[in-house]
Formats: C-alpha cells, structure tokens, sequence
C-alpha cells in the first residue's frame, strides 16, 4: 500500500487503491478533531459550528471509503484508518509548510541588497531585531 501526498493547487491526493483529492482545510480540521477529542471543541478552536466540523469529517470519510473516528456521545476518537490518516495529514502539511518556507526564502533572496533596512532592538536590547524590505524606489 503505497501513499503519495503530491502537493499542488492547495490539493493533496491521497492513494490506497482508489483516487481521491482532499482540500488541505479538510485535513487542518481533521487533525484539530483527532487532537482535540470532540467536534465542538474543534469547532470552537477553529471558530466553525461543530456541524460544519461533522460535515467535513464525513467528506473525508466518504472520499476516502473508510471510517475516521469513532463517535460517542461527547467524544470522537480516531479509528485505526484514522489515526494512520492522521499521521499522513500531519506529515503534508508539515511538508506543505516546508515548502512555502522555502519559497518565501527564495523570494527575500531575490530581493537586492539596497531594498534592505535593518532596524535594531530597542532600548535595553531585549527587544527584536526587525528587516524591512523597502517597495521599489519611486
């Protein structure tokens, strides 16, 4: 069983013998889900209703073919699928995360050397360090 998180277009895809693609804000909830233990706790954390939580996780079980969590009355928790789903989830988006650190590397080096402004720490020099990054000269 293989699985493949190829990341492109804010969309993953997820293969276990079938195709299915999964919105990276469905995989957020999720992970919010499996950590919190409960759906409005999750829909708290996340400022969403906890039906618009439910209506996510049953998305994602429905694309997926498989079941998530287990749900009791005031609780949830992952099955076996989903906790392996989880890991898979967290491991994307920390890839995701990667990947857009790069990228905003990559575009401050491109920036030229007289557009930088380096702003030292305040009074009592416990304070942060800033870099600005000046517009284009008018």
């Amino acid at each position: 069983m293989v699985r493949t998180w190829p990341i492109s277009d804010r969309r993953c895809s997820f293969h276990q013998n079938l195709k299915t693609d999964c919105h990276l804000h469905d995989l957020r909830v999720f992970l919010r889900v499996t950590t919190a233990a409960s759906l409005s706790e999750a829909g708290r954390a996340l400022q969403l209703k906890p039906a618009a939580v439910s209506a996510v996780i049953k998305r994602l079980e429905s694309r997926l073919g498989v079941r998530l969590l287990e749900r009791h009355s005031r609780t949830c928790r992952p099955t076996p699928a989903g906790e392996r789903f989880a890991q898979a989830a967290a491991q994307a988006l920390q890839a995701l995360q990667a990947l857009q650190a790069l990228q905003a590397l990559q575009t401050l080096a491109e920036v030229p050397d007289d557009r930088w402004h380096h702003h030292p720490p305040g009074p009592g020099a416990g304070g942060p360090q800033t870099v600005v990054v000046r517009g284009p000269r008018r």
